[in-house]
């Protein structure tokens, strides 16, 4: 089941129920693919989300109520339709050591677990990137192993290092950049997650809605070496 609501003259979002979410997050990844090929000169922005699509529209070229039927049409096809945007699998180092994983000790102890398996579980699951946000480049992965469930800090950090890898509840992310955060953060990752230096508008993150992600256990001599290769590229 889906609605369909114009939100203002020129924008039109798709909200979906929360049920199979993976299958959501595929639909979602499709329409905006469909989006993009056939009504690229119509849109301004497409913004997914773990159960919702967001379209931004040119105004007056194209209006929310131009596309409502084009839609439907589309959603009910999807069994059918081949259109897809094939799924990205991308590795990322991440150092879950020292003063980069603060609250790894924490969560160990909370799910009843040493730093070991905790580090096992976490990089032994693929997480599929259902959202961009709430910053630019910070992607909500899921889902993490049921062991490693774990709610948000009591008393949220007024500063979090860029490149911090977090849980919350059964969901897992990285902090783009140097911010307030609430997240138990449990290691820290050396690929810079927004480029805003970037030259085109597809590199700026190197994560995107639909990917598959699998960290991998580095240490912290390959980590520092890893971090100061990303900050030139970056630069």
């Amino acid at each position: 089941m889906y609605v369909i609501e114009c939100l203002s003259e020129d924008c039109l979002q798709l909200r979906f129920e929360e049920h199979e979410l993976e299958r959501v997050s595929a639909l979602i990844q499709a329409i905006e693919t469909f989006l993009r090929t056939q009504y690229a000169s119509a849109l301004r922005d497409v913004i997914p989300a773990y159960a919702s699509l967001t379209i931004q529209l040119r105004f007056p070229q194209c209006l929310p109520q131009h596309l409502v039927e084009p839609l439907k049409t589309f959603i009910d096809g999807f069994e059918q339709n081949q259109e897809a945007r094939a799924s990205r699998h991308i590795q990322l180092p991440c150092y879950y050591g020292g003063e980069f994983a603060p609250d790894l000790d924490h969560v160990a102890t909370h799910c009843g677990l040493s730093r070991t398996d905790v580090v096992a579980l976490h990089t032994q699951t693929p997480y599929r990137v259902y959202a961009i946000g709430f910053a630019p480049g910070f992607p909500y992965l899921g889902f993490t192993s049921a062991a490693l469930e774990i709610g948000r800090r009591a008393e949220p950090r007024t500063q979090v290092a860029a490149g911090s890898v977090g849980l919350a509840g059964r969901q897992t992310g990285i902090y783009p950049c140097s911010s307030p955060g609430g997240w138990q953060i449990i290691g820290n990752c050396p690929v810079a997650m927004f480029q805003p230096k970037s030259r085109s508008v597809a590199s700026l993150c190197p994560l995107r809605v639909g990917d598959t992600v699998h960290f991998y256990a580095i240490d912290r001599d390959e980590y520092l070496h890893l971090k100061a290769q990303h900050h030139a590229v970056a630069s």
